[in-house]
C-alpha cells in the first residue's frame, strides 16, 4: 500500500487528478465532514472543484504513520498540518477516505511530533 500513497502524494502535489484517480475505485466513497460522495466521478468532481483554487493547489500531500499504525496522508501549507485523510482500501484500490480538519482530532490521529521523521513530499 506504501506505493498508493506515495502515488496519490505525487499526483496531489502534481495537481494530476487523472493520477489520482487512476487510484479510485468506481464506486469508491468519500466520507466529508459536511457532506458523503459516492462514486469515484463525484469524488473527482469535488476534488475539480477544489484544485480550481489555489489554496488547495499549494497545500502540500505527505504520506504519515498514523497512532493507531495505519498510513494517512496529512496535507501540509508550509509546516502546517491543516487535515488528514484516511484510506481503505479493496484490490490494491482506494475504496473509501475521509478528511479531518479539526486540529484537536489530527491531534488524537497523528504524533505531529513524528511527522518530520517521515518522508519528503513526493515530487
Amino acid at each position: 500500500m506504501t506505493d498508493v500513497f506515495n502515488e496519490y502524494c505525487r499526483a496531489w502535489n502534481a495537481a494530476d487528478l487523472d493520477g489520482i484517480f487512476a487510484l479510485f475505485s468506481e464506486d469508491a466513497v468519500y466520507a466529508g465532514a459536511s457532506r458523503t460522495l459516492r462514486g469515484r466521478q463525484a469524488i473527482r468532481q469535488m476534488y475539480a472543484t477544489g484544485f480550481a483554487h489555489e489554496s488547495i493547489r499549494s497545500l502540500t500531500a505527505v504520506p504519515a504513520t498514523l497512532r493507531d499504525g495505519t498510513i494517512g496522508i496529512v496535507l501540509q501549507r508550509g509546516e502546517t498540518v491543516v487535515a488528514l485523510k484516511r484510506f481503505r482500501f479493496g484490490e490494491d484500490q482506494i475504496v473509501w477516505h475521509d478528511i479531518t480538519e479539526d486540529a484537536t482530532s489530527i491531534g488524537e490521529l497523528l504524533d505531529l511530533s513524528a511527522l518530520s521523521e517521515h518522508q519528503e513530499p513526493a515530487t
